[in-house]
């Protein structure tokens, strides 16, 4: 029996806070808040395409001695531990995964996209993720605004007998 294929989408969080232009200005303002953005999208284009999505920060500003991994909204959000790099972290998350698992990692460093291509995991660049992602959202809501237009469809496409008698149903009812 042949084991189902694992989809990983591996993100270098703060190079994508750096690289996507709202981001960007809102981390001016508040890296947590760029940060909960950047977790938010995430976790949306995860629903979407049904990827296992691991957003990696690095320990900023905070002394921890060990990783801390958290599973929240549908998405695993890590924080490395002192002294060690997002590119460290997601190079040992490709070098470790399955031979049946599919990686693509999301970073626009050249260091992290050469290692992890040598291990095996496709590569897009920060700009690529947001395009990706957005390109994703508009096929969802064009995909529900074609469900709704179908579904409309139907009703307005009811003859004129048939809709004076729905009519007379519903006058009936509210009174």
């Amino acid at each position: 029996m042949q084991s189902r294929k694992k989809h990983y989408l591996i993100v270098d969080g703060y190079n994508v806070i750096y690289a996507w232009d709202d981001l960007k200005k809102l981390q001016r303002i508040s890296l947590d808040e760029a940060r909960e953005l950047l977790i938010d999208c995430m976790s949306e284009l995860a629903s979407i395409t049904g990827e296992i999505i691991i957003v990696v920060f690095d320990s900023y500003n905070v002394k921890s001695p060990t990783v801390t991994i958290e599973n929240r909204k549908g998405i695993e959000i890590v924080f490395t531990k002192e002294y060690q790099t997002a590119d460290s972290y997601i190079e040992k998350l490709v070098s470790n995964g399955g031979k049946n698992d599919i990686f693509k990692v999301a970073s626009s460093d050249s260091a992290i996209q050469s290692l992890t291509f040598g291990k095996g995991a496709s590569r897009i660049s920060s700009n690529e993720l947001e395009f990706y992602y957005n390109t994703q959202k508009d096929r969802l809501i064009d995909k529900s605004a074609k469900k709704i237009s179908k579904t409309n469809t139907n009703l307005v496409s009811l003859d004129e007998q048939s809709l004076r008698i729905l009519e007379e149903i519903e006058n009936k009812f509210e009174k």
